[in-house]
């Protein structure tokens, strides 16, 4: 038997196939793989002097209870947090972040009996120096998509949800602010390439299913080769006919990105905007604006929001 790399994480674009990969992954007989756990990312909190307090401990303890995890029956779950309550009962000080992060690896991989555990957020694509600083061996499967196609998910990513739900995505979407979620990750994912170019894998959403990538992933993690077979399902379309982008969409996208999209293996789509279209979206960009800014940063400053977002 191969030794899969201890530590890989799945990462990259959102809404480019992080879900299916976990989940395609997860049904190899040697891979526990789950995810989002945000820890390196949304949800870290900087240590004191690189060190957690027990309040830390504790409160980590908890969110690992309380998240929600990919992969999981309710079953699992309940197990996964007796496994979890016993893992941190055993840790001792000093806690640092690499401890905790090894005690939800421990427990994942224990209640599924298999030895390596692969944990997938796809945000983490902005943080691999963070994860590299307590895992300087790890790997990274980098997952990006077509601009266009991207697109198209990510404005109807709320359609198999409830009708709150549909309203909330309908008002925070605008393809100016899209379009800018695809640049910042798919400069993340050229960056992570040129940086650490043996620490990545670069998947294509459109090829995970191409044998030539299953052998590339396989010898990337340097474990032995399964055939696995899970069903590709479009999340953002299982309950409405598939709909298509409309010429503000395309607009928005060439506007921001054009520069990266021709410089990438992806087809640049050229598209003609009428005026009256191309005024209404101009007028929807504050009201749009606004929604998102108030969605994402409940809870939170939204001018340190803004200074982070724009730092990374």
């Amino acid at each position: 038997m191969k030794k899969l790399e201890k530590n890989i994480f799945i990462l990259g674009m959102p809404r480019a196939g992080t879900t299916y990969l976990s989940k395609l992954l997860n049904n190899h007989s040697q891979i526990a793989s789950s995810g989002e756990t945000c820890f390196f990312g949304r949800l870290y909190i900087e240590p004191v002097n690189g060190v957690y307090t027990e309040e830390q401990v504790t409160y980590w303890l908890n969110k690992f209870k309380t998240i929600r995890l990919d992969n999981l029956s309710k079953a699992k779950r309940i197990h996964l947090n007796s496994s979890l309550n016993l893992e941190f009962d055993n840790l001792s000080a000093p806690y640092v972040p690499k401890l905790l992060f090894d005690a939800l690896s421990n427990a994942f991989k224990k209640i599924s009996s298999k030895p390596f555990f692969i944990e997938k957020t796809p945000h983490h694509i902005q943080y691999l120096n963070r994860i590299l600083s307590f895992y300087p061996n790890a790997k990274f499967i980098v997952l990006i998509r077509d601009p266009y196609k991207w697109l198209l998910s990510y404005k109807f990513q709320g359609s198999q949800k409830n009708e709150n739900i549909r309203t909330v995505f309908k008002d925070i979407y605008h393809p100016l602010f899209a379009a800018l979620v695809w640049r910042k990750n798919f400069i993340a994912t050229q960056r992570a390439l040129k940086l650490h170019p043996e620490k990545c894998l670069v998947l294509k959403n459109e090829d995970l299913n191409n044998s030539n990538t299953k052998q590339n992933l396989y010898s990337f993690m340097n474990i032995d080769f399964e055939e696995l077979a899970l069903e590709q399902i479009n999340s953002s379309f299982s309950k409405i006919k598939k709909p298509t982008l409309d010429s503000a969409d395309i607009y928005w996208m060439n506007f921001i990105a054009k520069k990266y999209i021709m410089g990438s293996s992806y087809e640049y789509r050229s598209e003609c905007i009428n005026p009256f279209v191309f005024l209404k979206s101009i007028f929807q960009i504050i009201p749009s604006g606004i929604s998102a800014l108030k969605h994402v940063t409940a809870n939170k400053n939204i001018f340190l929001y803004l200074i982070g977002y724009l730092k990374k």
